[in-house]
């Protein structure tokens, strides 16, 4: 819906996916489309999908992320998922303030673009566990 024109619902621009996980279906885009009776393969045409491999990649892709905004008219970014792959390089306890900077870290920085660019950001999130909880299943979405 990014693509639509506003009078219709839309943003009227592109859509950037930064996916962490290889998780992106250009089929369930085109299941969408077919559904809400849009073409498909123009919708794809304007999503920019970057395929992120660890977390220092993803801190790149972030700093350099307004270059990209402009370059392809983004009005909606989303990353799928911000926290996965910090997750797998700071495992443990003993990692989570390290995991919490960097993150906390990324996540001013896209405040400040969804500001600047006056875009639309999603962030998808897994369930995590409680750092605060020993005896309950301590999982928490």
């Amino acid at each position: 819906m990014a693509k639509q024109p506003i009078s219709e619902g839309g943003l009227d621009g592109g859509v950037i996916y930064i996916d962490t996980e290889g998780t992106f279906r250009p089929e369930r885009i085109q299941q969408i489309a077919n559904a809400r009776h849009l073409d498909a393969m123009h919708i794809l045409k304007n999503i920019a999908i970057c395929k992120v491999y660890n977390s220092s990649h993803l801190e790149l892709i972030i700093k350099a992320l307004g270059r990209y905004i402009n370059g392809f008219n983004a009005k909606l970014v989303i990353i799928d998922s911000i926290i996965s792959l910090h997750r797998a390089e700071y495992p443990g306890r003993g990692t989570l303030a390290d995991r919490q900077q960097r993150l906390n870290s990324i996540l001013h920085k896209l405040v400040r673009v969804a500001e600047i660019f006056n875009i639309v950001i999603v962030i998808t999130n897994q369930v995590q566990s409680s750092p605060d909880t020993f005896f309950e299943g301590g999982v928490i979405p």
